[in-house]
């Protein structure tokens, strides 16, 4: 039992912290950035007396290419022409995450929060920074504000579903998991965490058939979480 608690904690730590390297996942593209296309975007980027929003997109382009110097220089650059710029909370916000100052980031986020409740993106990102200033309610809050505002958004289903597990409310941790394998069938850590919590629950059956199922799918599973939870 000792040894199935440490798999399960590290199971949820690394999740969490995969997502939370994804703190850019709404501006960040699915495909990274290349050479190619930032330079066939330099002219326009160049441009003498930039707008705001050409300052704005030319910092989020640089936060996706994870070139955070410069992204700071065109922030301050932002901040310095005009102060009350819509989204500069937000980028704020991004930055001092960036910075490892989570306290800062949901300070700001919460700053963004405030001129527009329906952001989406400044919630999500706050609960993650919730989450590494380990104030995981807050964080759970956040989320399910997430999924009213973005019901079909699975990495909010997936974060919930792994502090659900991680705080022991196991039938909501399923049940969360279940919506997030209705989004996406073949997110592996939802099979795995939906394995703990019946082994947990001293359901060894279900937690085989779940992993079993993953199999079925296509999804391939490490030789020792299948010895663990399959191991005839």
């Amino acid at each position: 039992m000792m040894r199935l608690t440490y798999i399960l904690a590290c199971c949820i730590s690394f999740a969490i912290n995969g997502l939370a390297q994804q703190v850019f996942q709404r501006i960040r593209s699915e495909t990274p950035i290349t050479s190619a296309t930032y330079d066939s975007l330099k002219p326009f980027f160049q441009k003498p007396n930039p707008d705001d929003s050409t300052l704005y997109y030319h910092c989020v382009l640089h936060l996706k290419r994870n070139a955070y110097k410069e992204a700071k220089r065109l922030y301050i650059t932002l901040n310095q022409k005009n102060p009350q710029f819509l989204w500069l909370p937000f980028l704020n916000g991004i930055l001092h995450y960036r910075s490892d100052d989570y306290a800062g980031s949901v300070s700001w986020f919460s700053k963004q929060i405030q001129i527009d409740s329906m952001h989406y993106r400044a919630r999500f990102n706050r609960a993650l920074a919730y989450i590494k200033s380990e104030e995981v309610l807050y964080a759970i809050e956040d989320l399910n504000l997430c999924i009213l505002q973005e019901p079909y958004n699975y990495r909010a289903f997936a974060l919930l579903a792994y502090l659900y597990q991680f705080t022991g409310n196991y039938p909501l941790a399923l049940q969360h998991y279940e919506i997030l394998l209705g989004l996406n069938p073949y997110y592996t850590e939802a099979y795995t965490g939906m394995a703990f919590i019946h082994t947990e629950n001293n359901q060894p059956e279900k937690a085989c058939t779940v992993i079993a199922n993953a199999r079925q799918k296509g999804i391939t599973i490490d030789p020792q979480t299948l010895h663990l939870f399959c191991p005839n």
